[in-house]
């Protein structure tokens, strides 16, 4: 049997949905998690497709991928629908790095960041905190993952984002961060 191209496989099999490329991650699981949130809200079945990129295969650095994300990172979205007007091939956004399409989702769908302006910045602070600092001490804890959420939580409660019932504040894209 013969084997399957990257190309073939990663194609769209329906490109009026965002196309999301991805891999079992700490930042690639973010980002479903953001979509299965949007699509929960917005009651719809067919939001996304998502594509597996298989990255000990290496087919990030495939010239296919690398025609999406140059840095050959998951996740990668395509949103082919990014604006309503204009040439068609000016409509299309494709983002990589978790933080950035987590705040694009969260924008363009008005989802999962508060109205209220000093709420919204708290919420933008944790998210790049999610993204920088704690993605990287995910891959770098993983021996000892059964201490972080430890860790995880003490810095929440420090910081205030969290209830005194242990619940984040506010349910936005810091809680998938």
């Amino acid at each position: 049997m013969e084997s399957e191209s990257i190309e073939s496989r990663l194609n769209a099999k329906n490109p009026d949905v965002i196309q999301l490329f991805s891999a079992a991650t700490a930042n690639g699981v973010k980002v479903a998690a953001a979509l299965e949130e949007i699509a929960a809200e917005r009651q719809c079945d067919n939001f996304y497709e998502a594509h597996t990129v298989r990255i000990r295969a290496s087919e990030n650095y495939a010239p296919f991928f690398l025609k999406l994300n140059p840095t050959g990172k998951i996740p990668v979205i395509v949103d082919s629908h990014a604006k309503e007007t204009g040439p068609v091939e000016e409509r299309e956004v494709t983002l990589f790095e978790s933080g950035a399409i987590l705040m694009y989702l969260a924008e363009r769908y008005d989802v999962l960041l508060p109205k209220d302006f000093n709420l919204r910045y708290k919420t933008i602070e944790w998210l790049f905190w999610g993204s920088s600092e704690f993605s990287a001490q995910v891959n770098l804890e993983e021996g000892v993952i059964g201490y972080f959420p430890i860790l995880v939580v003490s810095c929440f409660i420090w910081s205030g984002a969290l209830d005194s019932s242990g619940v984040l504040l506010p349910y936005s894209v810091v809680s998938l961060a």
